[in-house]
């Protein structure tokens, strides 16, 4: 934990929408589970909810859910920053099977980064939690945008593998597009949130390894040593 948050500031300082440190009891785990559940609530899943209520802003509630993944997956894994693997492991782990089904046929994919040789560096996407990863979220978050792989529509498939409308230029062959309802992925993402905020609350041992997780995260992101709460 490098940064503290000092007694002081404890009682300013707000940990989500409508509580401050200084209201929640730091030794109490259940309470500090249901605190960030509600600012979880408070920070992505209501504003994507609100925004969602509009299709015209369905980007930006693609934009909340790459945040949301990003976030939840370090808490599970207990890592103080985003890693990739994590991320799809989150994906693959705990959302439905539809979101990490393997790809009819896998995608090429550059980030923009070429080699010494002037040679654009690309990565074989396998699977919809690749493609989640380096297409919506790394183009959501370094390009402001996602590749010409990648689409959102309303449809009811969370997720379909569509047939090429882009091709790869050095060959001139389809490459196929992903599309995604951000709409069904946040409706799973909440879902699976509620069901991650139950295990943590869940004293079974089985799940002992996930609160270990949870607290060390927990106290590096937001400065308050919760290790030892009960």
């Amino acid at each position: 934990m490098f940064y503290e948050v000092d007694q002081y500031a404890q009682s300013f300082r707000y940990f989500s929408g409508e509580v401050r440190y200084s209201q929640i009891d730091w030794s109490n785990l259940d309470q500090i589970v249901d605190s960030y559940g509600q600012r979880i609530q408070d920070w992505y899943l209501g504003p994507a909810k609100e925004l969602a209520k509009n299709w015209d802003f369905a980007f930006s509630v693609m934009a909340l859910n790459c945040l949301l993944i990003d976030t939840l997956s370090q808490f599970v894994a207990g890592i103080e920053s985003s890693r990739s693997d994590e991320f799809k492991e989150f994906i693959r782990n705990r959302l439905p099977s539809t979101y990490s089904c393997k790809l009819k046929t896998p995608i090429r994919h550059n980030d923009g980064r070429k080699d010494k040789k002037g040679k654009f560096k690309e990565e074989l996407l396998k699977d919809v939690a690749d493609a989640l990863y380096h297409g919506f979220r790394c183009g959501i978050l370094h390009q402001a945008h996602i590749p010409l792989y990648c689409g959102v529509a309303q449809e009811a498939n969370p997720v379909r593998e569509a047939p090429g409308h882009v091709k790869y230029k050095d060959s001139r062959t389809c490459c196929p597009s992903i599309i995604v309802n951000p709409l069904a992925l946040l409706k799973d993402l909440e879902e699976t949130f509620e069901a991650y905020l139950r295990d943590l609350k869940d004293r079974d041992p089985k799940n002992d390894q996930l609160r270990a997780n949870f607290k060390e995260k927990f106290s590096s992101s937001f400065g308050v040593d919760v290790n030892i709460a009960t």
